[in-house]
């Protein structure tokens, strides 16, 4: 790391992975558990309501883009994730007053997708690469506080709903997501960039300047991203439909905040486990394992199955993202290196998160097909896609590959070790 940066190394990762707890955990995990009371009282189909959602992540993505360029030329982490909170604050707050179907999008798509962005993994995750020399514990730390907020933030908001009414427990959330900005702001340590001084230190900035569509090309990269697509796509179609898919089973929607919370928190423990082991074993064999699980799900509730199954889905689902997560970055940065890494993971965060729609396709093709069983068959092309990345990896690292710039290639990288 960089004598700058070494004086509070974990301040900006654990800061970074608070606040993508609590305000990415509260913007994109708790959509599901409020959509049921939405569709009711604005009287409206679940599709329309999750179309919200779905196009806030995508705009999200794009926003991605932008992050990912200025991180990798600069800007401070401490203020995308300050105007991050903020945003998740306002869309809440309008949320809590809006009983209005156009006020709605509006919250979710415009401050809510600013939100999701400006305090998502990436910005933890360019940090943690540029400040440490084997970052796979460090980025799977900001990868388990996408679990954690998937887990604590719906639970929570549960327990508020079941206190006060949804327009109070809205602004309570408003409130604490506000609180997070100054937190952001004063306690994550400035970058200040400068030239590594010795071989422990790793490159702050990129020194070269590759253009987009090189690294879109990348063989590599197309093939993590049609694994992270086809996981998250099933992901989010799982989640955000739980609540919906409880109901038709004759449970409380809630329960599916409760049953999430604790498969999140099981699976949770295993997440800096994977991120150790991303600097000891091919990324490969561990991206094997969330294809696998998505399979089973798919096939679970395709089966139309009893409500104990659907809730053993719930952890194969969360162990899945558990291993999806720091292997996503990691491969990233095996093939581009750490000069490269805030570029690439930001080109790819419109791919990423269009996984989103996974959740808008699940719930129209409930409403048109009449069960949610029949929605998961379709949806097992996804398990599909995710297969073909994976061969599109194994086939790309058969040879040498391109060398990218600032990659130090043997430098006890698993992947490109195993490639050579």
């Amino acid at each position: 790391m960089t004598a700058q940066e070494s004086s509070r190394p974990w301040t900006a990762v654990l800061v970074s992975t608070f606040l993508l707890v609590v305000v990415g955990g509260s913007v994109s995990n708790t959509y599901g558990l409020f959509a049921v009371e939405w569709v009711e009282t604005m009287n409206v189909s679940r599709g329309t309501i999750l179309l919200a959602g779905v196009l806030a992540t995508l705009v999200a993505g794009l926003h991605g883009v932008m992050v990912g360029r200025l991180l990798a030329s600069g800007f401070q982490e401490r203020a995308f994730l300050c105007l991050g909170a903020i945003s998740g604050a306002v869309a809440f707050a309008i949320l809590a007053w809006t009983s209005s179907l156009w006020a709605f999008y509006l919250a979710y798509i415009v401050a809510g997708s600013i939100a999701i962005s400006f305090t998502s993994q990436m910005v933890g995750q360019s940090r943690a690469v540029r400040t440490f020399v084997a970052s796979g514990l460090p980025v799977s730390i900001v990868s388990l506080g996408m679990k954690i907020g998937a887990a604590a933030m719906p639970a929570i908001a549960a327990v508020l709903w079941s206190a006060m009414d949804l327009h109070r427990a809205l602004l309570v959330m408003a409130c604490m997501m506000a609180l997070c900005a100054p937190v952001a702001w004063f306690m994550v340590p400035p970058v200040h960039r400068s030239e590594p001084k010795g071989e422990d230190d790793a490159p702050t900035g990129p020194a070269v300047v590759v253009p987009a569509k090189q690294i879109l090309g990348d063989p590599v990269f197309i093939g993590i991203l049609f694994i992270a697509v086809g996981v998250m796509a099933i992901s989010s179609a799982f989640f955000f439909n739980l609540p919906f898919l409880m109901g038709e089973l004759g449970a409380d929607p809630a329960w599916a905040a409760y049953i999430l919370s604790i498969a999140t928190i099981v699976s949770g423990v295993s997440t800096p486990f994977v991120g150790m082991a991303t600097d000891r074993f091919d990324l490969r064999f561990l991206l094997m394992v969330p294809i696998v699980l998505v399979a089973i799900v798919i096939v679970s509730i395709a089966a139309s199955p009893p409500l104990v199954v659907v809730a053993g889905t719930a952890f194969a689902m969360t162990f899945a993202n558990a291993f999806l997560f720091p292997c996503f970055p990691a491969m990233l940065r095996s093939r581009f290196g750490n000069l490269l890494f805030s570029r690439a993971i930001g080109l790819s965060q419109p791919f990423f998160y269009s996984a989103g729609l996974g959740a808008f396709f699940a719930g129209a093709l409930r409403d048109v097909l009449g069960s949610y069983s029949a929605a998961f068959q379709v949806l097992g092309v996804f398990v599909l896609l995710a297969a073909v990345g994976w061969i599109f990896i194994h086939r790309a690292l058969r040879g040498a590959g391109p060398r990218w710039p600032g990659l130090e290639v043997g430098a006890g990288d698993p992947l490109v070790n195993s490639a050579r």
